[in-house]
């Protein structure tokens, strides 16, 4: 694996980290009432792009582009790519259930030695779910615009 594969493996991870520790060292809580808003707004959202996710793998595996028969004569390389929506569909579904945990237990309950973690792990989980999500649609649009 040269650099710039290396790169494009693990920069969603090494962006939600680098959220998650910015997220730490700024001290970062949850936003209290504003936290059922924001939770279900992010439930939404990564529920939408799962879904989006799963018909873009459909796609993928569908195309009969030029590009996508040059991936799948290549087995390592395609294999990296269907792990790529994969990655996608798993950090969006991380994201999800960690929303929905702490949409659904109550804050007074939390130790607290757990709250300091919490929001620096939902920003990495956001971070990488984006992220892996826009290497995915970026993986797409090159498959299917045959140009």
């Amino acid at each position: 694996m040269n650099v710039a594969q290396a790169t494009e493996v693990f920069y969603p991870w090494v962006l939600a980290l680098a959220a998650g520790a910015a997220g730490y060292y700024f001290d970062l809580v949850p936003l209290g009432a504003r936290l059922d808003a924001q939770l279900s707004a992010t439930l939404t959202v990564s529920s939408i792009l799962m879904g989006f996710l799963g018909t873009a793998k459909a796609i993928v595996l569908t195309t009969t582009s030029s590009r996508r028969k040059w991936l799948s004569s290549r087995p390592e390389v395609w294999h990296r790519v269907i792990g790529f929506f994969k990655s996608a569909l798993f950090a969006n579904l991380a994201l999800s259930v960690f929303s929905l945990l702490l949409f659904f237990v109550d804050p007074t309950k939390i130790p607290t030695q757990v709250i300091p973690a919490l929001m620096p792990l939902w920003l990495a989980l956001v971070t990488g779910a984006i992220f892996t999500f826009f290497r995915a649609v970026n993986i797409l649009f090159l498959m299917v615009n045959d140009s």
